[in-house]
């Protein structure tokens, strides 16, 4: 064979086992090798076949039977590559005494009892007497560790998997034992303190304390190399963050010294009842009448038809746990992530602050929130660094679509092909991948080595949630579903007040189902296309203490199986399975088999400590019987298509928007098209008979607030399609609807497109806008600030009353109509009040009075112009108006009558735009004098758009407003 240094059998001997296991491990240590092999003579294989391995590997090993073989030595090394642990996909634990037999044979050795002194030399030397040997009685059995894959505890631990009828199989999971410190709290006392015999315990890990278990499912979309990344290195970014950390373990009290896991009690481990049968005794079963009203079945209609899943509430957790750590570096490494994240994406990003992060607000030199590190952080830091590291990988490949002139194999190593070059852009395939995928982990802690399985073992559970997969409890009393994260959906109220910013806009698919970006879910890993409008990897982190024997089992699922079954049908079908690995098999067997989608399907179900009661509490499994069965008999129906597919959810034309328009019911169209936070919308198309096809964008709300918000904005669209035509649609119709409680608003159609622009840059379209003087209204001689209508931003609406100076008009529509909502809405607040009370009088007039504010292109007052009034990343795209060519646009405005600089308030509070626009900007219009306080006539403007932001969302935008206005009134004031 090429490259071996192997001579005649003669010389060296027949071939041996030994020699069989050499040659494996030379390929088990290539693999591991990008460089060049050598070969050469080792002296510990004098006289045999023998192989020198690769330098950048020490010593290579062959694993058989859990028995070591040292195979090669290397005693120089040019290039030290750091080795890497696998996965422990196996947890470790101790054999109970009770399973083993006594050993029969006897023991080897002496067997004499003679005393030290009689067992002494005959001729005694001058030296001590030795010792005599000890009795050779093998290793005890009671001190066996055995080593136990997961996938062969079938009794507590349990997989499945399916592709359904998709081509290929996405999904993914990951099952086993992290390296870190425990979390766990500790035991109380009063489950520590029995005097039963000791019983089989989990063995402690590397650092001492009892294994963390993990068990996580990824659901890939567009491709597997997100979920498969994260499947082989999610858990080492979790082990390797906690290290970083230098994070401690919930057990001891400080470095170095333990906390014994039953409290102040001083009882060990030993001392925790060990049958589990009073723990499952103590726990209070529930009758079927009283979980009757909270179980949440799928219901059947009088025809039979299954209805849609009720959606459960995700259970409460609980605060994080400080746990002792180096909070200065913790602390500075978050704040360099941050950093990476507004560097390299931006958009959303870059006013992020994500949960269990111990850092100032953006902007804000108030000293950082009471966030203790805690493994929360650690989950949080992990799952956004391992996102980051994906997405910039990616970024670094070429495109899959651009063709290049280098050859396909031109990351091999010369002369061996199998084997690719190092690269740090090796994280997923040799092209760009713009899928991503959602991850779902559960971690499990106890304060004992005694397994958290063990029917009187309390345990710790932690859940880290990106997307839609599902993690769900079922509870051993009531028997009911509880899970433990929510679909991260464009739908679910989280995500809607979360990116109401970042995606006013959702498009709903053809079966109404709403998408943001073209995805279903709104975090994710991956998706690298949608990080700037918020699609983050910022997992939903919860935090429960289980009890002994509470709940009994623990369920893993992908949307294959969640978006087919409710909750509650989950666990049921569990419930009737004699171990893990059934239910896990039949969960997936019965979601295939009655799903229209034909998903991909995963399942883990993992036993926790009231497994032997999990068909007690409540219903049982009965609960979800009847439609069980009815989604089995419609399955097996011959007469069901297996493609049906969910009917379009449109509404029928209002006649109100028909007259409006001129437009006819029999040759018009409506189809759904997208949505927001504050109205549906639709695309309607008609054909009146001249060849002709007219395309209308219609949105439809609710109330009194869809008439002035469409009001509000059918002027707004129409006075900057007046100005600059080619920057927005116009509006043709807006009024109430005929045949319900709400309005209507009709524009051209706008296509978006990620197409290159064929016309004017944004820059340039603005600054047109900006030097175009707004109308005079009726009854005035002049031009004046304001609006004819209100407005509304967001959903708060604008007083827009006509004013002759612009300091006035901020100081008393905006600010002072902002305070006044904030008051309404949250009460009385003086420090806020009287800090507005000072801008408005003070600062707004030293900086905008029509006496000190001039035009920077012609010197004198400054003129009201038409702005757009909420101009950020979101509401600017590409697109064709109309079906003509692909222009830069502008959507969903707020316009008013305003000073043009404005604008810039809440481009700068939320970026998306730059220094290179702005630049761009000012060569076609001049910033306005005095130009050196351009930039806190800036942060004033976006004053407004922080007590906005807070009077509709709340929490964190308060300290923005109040760190502008203090640091203005200290400049100014």
């Amino acid at each position: 064979m090429p490259g071996m240094n192997v001579k005649s059998s003669a010389r060296r001997g027949p071939w041996s086992l030994a020699d069989s296991y050499g040659f494996i491990a030379s390929f088990v240590t290539k693999s591991g090798h990008r460089g060049p092999r050598h070969f050469a003579q080792d002296p510990g294989f004098s006289g045999q076949r023998c192989f020198s391995w690769p330098s950048s590997r020490r010593i290579a090993r062959v694993d058989i039977n859990g028995l070591h073989r040292e195979t090669a030595t290397s005693h120089s090394s040019r290039r030290q590559t750091q080795q890497r642990r696998h996965f422990h996909s196996y947890f470790v634990t101790n054999l109970p005494s009770s399973s083993l037999h006594p050993d029969s044979r006897p023991p080897t050795g002496p067997h004499h009892k003679l005393p030290r002194s009689a067992s002494t030399p005959h001729t005694p030397g001058s030296g001590p007497s030795p010792a005599a040997a000890p009795p050779m009685i093998g290793t005890s059995r009671e001190l066996t560790v055995v080593r136990i894959p997961l996938r062969s505890a079938k009794h507590h631990f349990g997989v499945f998997l399916s592709r359904g009828t998709r081509p290929y199989n996405e999904d993914t999971y990951q099952a086993g034992t992290l390296e870190i410190p425990a979390f766990a709290k500790r035991a109380p006392i009063s489950l520590s303190r029995s005097g039963q015999k000791e019983a089989a315990t989990g063995a402690d890990s590397a650092s001492g304390d009892p294994q963390v278990f993990y068990f996580g499912v990824f659901d890939g979309h567009g491709g597997n190399e997100c979920s498969d990344f994260l499947r082989e290195e999610l858990h080492n970014y979790i082990e390797s963050t906690a290290k970083t950390f230098e994070l401690g373990s919930s057990l001891k009290k400080g470095r170095g010294t333990e906390i014994d896991a039953a409290g102040s009690g001083g009882n060990s481990a030993r001392d925790l009842p060990t049958d589990g049968k009073e723990s499952l005794q103590k726990v209070e079963m529930k009758g079927k009448e009283e979980v009757q009203d909270s179980t949440s079945v799928t219901p059947l209609s009088q025809e039979g038809d299954v209805g849609e899943s009720p959606a459960n509430t995700a259970l409460e957790g609980g605060d994080p746990e400080a746990i002792e750590a180096n909070e200065p570096k913790a602390v500075e490494l978050e704040r360099s992530l941050l950093d990476q994240w507004k560097d390299t994406v931006g958009g959303y990003f870059k006013r992020f602050r994500p949960d269990f992060f111990s850092l100032p607000l953006p902007r804000d030199g108030s000293p950082p929130v009471d966030a203790p590190l805690s493994i929360e952080s650690v989950l949080m830091y992990s799952f956004l660094k391992a996102d980051l590291d994906f997405v910039t990988a990616q970024a670094r490949k070429p495109d899959p679509d651009a063709h290049s002139d280098e050859p396909l194999n031109a990351e091999d190593i010369l002369g061996e092909p199998a084997y690719r070059a190092s690269t740090k852009t090796r994280i997923g395939g040799p092209t760009r991948f713009i899928g991503g995928s959602t991850a779902s982990i559960a971690l499990i802690s106890t304060p004992t080595p005694t397994p958290f399985w063990h029917p009187a073992s309390p345990s710790s559970l932690i859940t880290a949630h990106v997307g839609d997969t599902r993690v769900i409890l079922c509870d051993t009393a009531t028997g009911l579903a509880k899970p433990l994260t929510t679909n991260h959906h464009p739908s679910a109220p989280v995500e809607s007040t979360r990116l109401r910013r970042y995606a006013a806009t959702f498009v709903t698919d053809s079966f109404g189902e709403e998408r943001m970006s073209g995805l279903a879910n709104t975090r994710s890993f991956g998706d690298m296309r949608s990080k700037r409008i918020g699609v983050s990897a910022e997992p939903e982190i919860r935090r429960v203490e289980l009890a002994p024997a509470e709940y009994s089992f623990l369920v893993l699922v992908s949307d294959g199986v969640s978006g087919t079954l409710s909750d509650q049908e989950i666990v049921d079908v569990v419930k009737e399975a004699k171990t893990p690995e059934q239910g896990a098999g039949d969960v997936v067997s019965f979601a295939t088999e009655v799903t229209r989608e034909g998903d991909n399907a995963t399942c883990l179900v993992v036993r926790l400590g009231g497994w032997e009661r999990r068909g007690e509490g409540g219903l049982g499994s009965l609960g979800t019987k009847e439609v069980r069965d009815y989604r089995r008999g419609e399955a097996a129906d011959p007469r069901r298509s297996r493609t049906l597919m969910k009917s379009p959810m449109t509404p029928p034309i209002d006649p109100a928007i028909l007259s409006a328009l001129s437009l006819h019911a029999a040759t018009t169209k409506i189809s759904s098209h997208g949505g927001s936070g504050f109205s549906s919308t639709f695309k309607l198309s008609s054909n009146e008979g001249h060849g002709e096809e007219k395309i209308y964008f219609v949105k439809i709300g609710k109330g009194r607030g869809s008439e002035v918000m469409f009001a509000g904005e059918h002027a707004s669209l129409n006075g900057i399609h007046t100005a600059v035509p080619s920057l927005c649609p116009k509006s043709h119709a807006h009024g109430p609807l005929s045949n319900t409680n709400g309005s209507f608003l009709a524009t051209d159609f706008l296509s978006l497109t990620s197409a290159p622009s064929s016309g004017q840059s944004l820059a340039q379209k603005l600054a047109k806008l900006h030097s175009t003087p707004a109308p005079i209204p009726d009854g005035y001689g002049k031009p004046v600030f304001g609006f004819p209508v209100a407005t509304c931003c967001g959903d708060t609406e604008q007083d827009n009353g006509f004013e002759e100076d612009w300091s006035r008009f901020y100081a008393a529509r905006r600010l002072g109509g902002i305070g006044r909502e904030i008051e309404r809405k949250y009460g009385a607040d003086g420090e806020l009040a009287e800090l507005i009370s000072k801008t408005s009088t003070r600062i707004a007039p030293r900086l905008l009075s029509s006496t000190h504010l001039k035009s920077g292109q012609t010197g004198g007052p400054i003129i009201p112009v038409v702005v757009h009034g909420d101009l950020w990343s979101g509401n600017h795209g590409r697109g064709s108006i109309g079906g003509g060519s692909v222009e830069e646009v502008v959507y969903d405005p707020s316009s008013c009558w305003a000073h043009s600089e404005f604008e810039f308030g809440i481009m700068r509070m939320f970026g998306g735009f730059g220094g290179a626009f702005e630049r761009e900007y000012e060569s076609y219009k001049n910033k306005d004098e005095p130009k050196e306080e351009w930039e806190d006539r800036v942060k004033l403007y976006e004053l407004y758009h922080h007590l906005n932001h807070y009077a509709i969302f709340g929490g964190s935008y308060r300290s923005g407003a109040v760190q502008i206005m203090k640091s203005l009134i200290k400049k100014y004031g």
